[in-house]
């Protein structure tokens, strides 16, 4: 059986704010290190504090940390922090009780009727063709 590896990153940072939001500039490319890209949902440690949010994608690898509001109250906004995170399988807020699934979905769609307007009922408008510069 293979024991899974859990791999715990650490680095140290400051906060900042951008857009009325407080956030932590994760120093390495995630994609390189990490390995996964998109919304990447992680539990993180910041001076004893333990939250669990989803990793902002910047782009190019660049991630930030979201800091909730009662996190960065508590902490100094100007000192330098060491911060810890590990990536996990999904926010344990969100309700993983549900009967719903890939397998057993809400709504499964049987069958998509496609209709196409014929071609001589199409709208004329008093705008030039691109092609021939004449209203069609």
């Amino acid at each position: 059986m293979r024991k899974k590896v859990i791999i715990i990153y650490s680095f140290k940072s400051t906060l900042f704010k951008e857009c009325n939001r407080v956030y932590i500039n994760i120093p390495f490319n995630v994609w390189d290190v990490c390995g996964q890209k998109g919304q990447i949902p992680v539990e993180v440690e910041i001076s004893g504090l333990a939250f669990e949010c989803k990793l902002v994608p910047k782009g190019n690898g660049s991630y930030y940390i979201p800091i909730l509001k009662e996190v960065y109250k508590s902490i100094d906004f100007f000192k330098e922090i060491e911060v810890h995170f590990k990536v996990i399988s999904g926010l344990s807020r969100i309700s993983s009780n549900s009967p719903y699934s890939k397998e057993n979905p809400i709504r499964i769609i049987d069958s998509i009727n496609y209709l196409r307007q014929p071609q001589k009922w199409i709208l004329r408008t008093n705008v030039p063709c691109h092609a021939c510069r004449n209203f069609c």
